[in-house]
């Protein structure tokens, strides 16, 4: 009946997108309940506060432009509220609000 080590709570991605065909937009959120269910090494671990993870929710918004089948520009805005979390166990803290730029073009080698 013990809870497992390190055992991440309840999380999902809840969003919507659009497209008008070479644009697109995406807004969606990240959220995990608080995880207070804690075995006994999660009690002794410096990477979980005392009483468990907190949950949270972030607000994140991307979009984009298609130039070809084979070619897309995208920006990301992450965690908008700027919200201070981590993903249960890990120690590490996720960063505030940020921008991701990512270019993608595949090449057909075969």
């Amino acid at each position: 009946g013990a809870p497992l080590r390190r055992m991440p709570p309840l999380m999902g991605t809840v969003g919507v997108a659009v497209s008008t065909g070479q644009y697109w937009v995406e807004y969606y959120s990240t959220l995990a309940r608080k995880q207070d269910r804690l075995s006994g090494g999660d009690l002794t671990d410096a990477r979980i506060p005392a009483g468990g993870t907190p949950g949270y929710v972030t607000f994140n918004l991307k979009g984009g432009v298609y130039f070809s089948p084979d070619s897309t520009l995208a920006i990301t805005l992450e965690n908008l509220s700027d919200e201070d979390y981590k993903t249960h166990g890990s120690g590490i803290y996720a960063p505030g609000t940020n921008v991701v730029v990512t270019y993608q073009h595949s090449l057909d080698i075969l």
